[in-house]
């Protein structure tokens, strides 16, 4: 069996919706170029965030979002 190496982060999140976060797309993110500011990424993952919480609730009713888009933000980038 192989050792796998995790992470602890300050921010918790559920590991659940953590990792759904983690692994979704971040298209607000993502398009930001390589001079963008630490402030600028910040403020991309927060909207990231913000829309992954709208597309889960319109699109998974057993799953509930417990977190605020900061926290998944914060989160995220504790994970990397």
């Amino acid at each position: 069996m192989s050792e796998m190496n995790i992470k602890e982060t300050k921010v918790w999140v559920d590991a659940f919706t953590s990792d759904l976060f983690f692994n979704a797309n971040h298209d607000n993110f993502d398009a930001l170029d390589g001079e963008a500011t630490e402030q600028e990424a910040h403020e991309a993952l927060v909207k990231d965030a913000e829309e992954f919480i709208e597309v889960i609730a319109q699109s998974f009713n057993g799953i509930s979002i417990d977190h605020e888009p900061e926290t998944y933000a914060k989160n995220y980038w504790e994970r990397l």
